[in-house]
């Protein structure tokens, strides 16, 4: 099991990066 504190230090960045990388992608795809 992933301890809480690490599993938030690993959402974060992901939350972070994902609205760019959503944002891209969906760009691509409608494309």
């Amino acid at each position: 099991m992933v301890p809480p504190i690490a599993e938030a230090a690993v959402e974060k960045p992901v939350i972070k990066d994902e609205p760019k990388g959503e944002k891209e992608a969906s760009k691509k795809i409608k494309k």
